[in-house]
Formats: structure tokens, C-alpha cells, sequence
């Protein structure tokens, strides 16, 4: 895969969603990506500290989704040098394969708030003890068939780190 400052290219386009293969298996045998899925609390990112302190998109009821398309590593660091982006790409440093499933924006219904509506909202509604990355973080608002899933790509660091195409459930 091509990347542009290290970042892969193919992130860019679209907005995706990053789980485990575990996890990858559950959202197949359901059908879609759920908000509150049943995954422990230790197991979920930024939980450690109460409800009161959740990561802004599970606490408005959503799926948590990535939008690359305008993403500059370098101008990103500079501007927002506390969002924690890189823990998540390409792959949870606690995992040795991460699942990036696509969705095409135009496939997305009325339950989709892009990265920059959702930073307005989280804004407004003054919840800075909730964590957001600004810009590219994006939700969907409940649950969210993977039958409009585009693509989905296995990232492996398992010494070769390389990236495979995944066939749509």
C-alpha cells in the first residue's frame, strides 16, 4: 500500500470503522455495527474513568467512524497534539490484526454526522469531559448495517505488516 507520510492511502477515501477480528466476527454474525456492543469496558477505549469521562460518540449512542479524506499527519499533529489517532492506525498496539471496514458516505442514511458537525455538536453541547479527535472522528447514530459495507481491509502486524483485501460478509 502506497502512504503518503506513512499513513495509508486507502484510508482516505470513505469513512471507516476499526475493530478487532473478534469483534469483526461478532458484527458478521449480527449484521451491524452496534453502539453499545457487548464488549467489556476494559476491552473499550478511554473507559477507565466512568461513564462521565466515555468517549463522546458512545456517549450521543454511536458507532464511531474515521474520515481520512482531508487528513495531513503533520498539520493534524500540529493542530490537535492530544488526539490519540495513532493509537488506532493502523492497528491497537494490543492487537495483531485490526479489521478497517468502509462505508460509503453517499450509502449512509440520516444517522451519519460527519468529523465536523459532530465537533460543532460536541461543542455546543460543552461535553469537553468526553473524548473526541477532532476532524476526522465522525458517528453514525445507532446501529449500523454492514450490508452497506464498500470494502473492508485486515491490517497484520505480525512482523510483516501488510494489509489485505477481506471479501464482504
Amino acid at each position: 500500500m502506497n502512504s503518503v507520510h506513512g499513513f495509508p492511502d486507502h484510508l482516505r477515501k470513505g469513512v471507516w470503522h476499526v475493530t478487532s477480528a473478534d469483534r469483526f466476527a461478532s458484527i458478521k454474525e449480527i449484521g451491524k455495527l452496534l453502539p453499545e456492543p457487548n464488549i467489556p469496558n476494559d476491552e473499550r477505549w478511554s473507559t477507565g474513568s466512568g461513564h462521565n469521562f466515555y468517549p463522546y460518540v458512545r456517549h450521543i449512542g454511536g458507532v464511531s467512524l474515521f474520515d481520512f479524506s482531508r487528513f495531513d499527519e503533520a498539520t493534524y499533529n500540529d493542530e490537535y497534539p492530544v488526539s490519540q489517532w495513532r493509537n488506532f492506525v493502523p492497528c491497537p498496539a494490543r492487537w495483531n490484526k485490526a479489521i478497517w471496514i468502509q462505508f460509503s458516505v453517499e450509502l449512509l442514511s440520516h444517522g451519519y454526522v460527519d468529523p465536523g458537525r459532530l465537533l460543532d455538536r460536541w461543542r455546543t453541547e460543552a461535553s469537553f469531559s468526553h473524548k473526541i479527535m477532532p476532524l476526522i472522528e465522525a458517528a453514525y447514530i445507532g446501529p449500523l448495517e454492514l450490508r452497506i459495507a464498500t470494502t473492508v481491509w485486515e491490517y497484520r502486524d505480525d512482523g510483516w505488516r501488510e494489509w489485505s483485501s477481506l471479501e464482504l460478509p
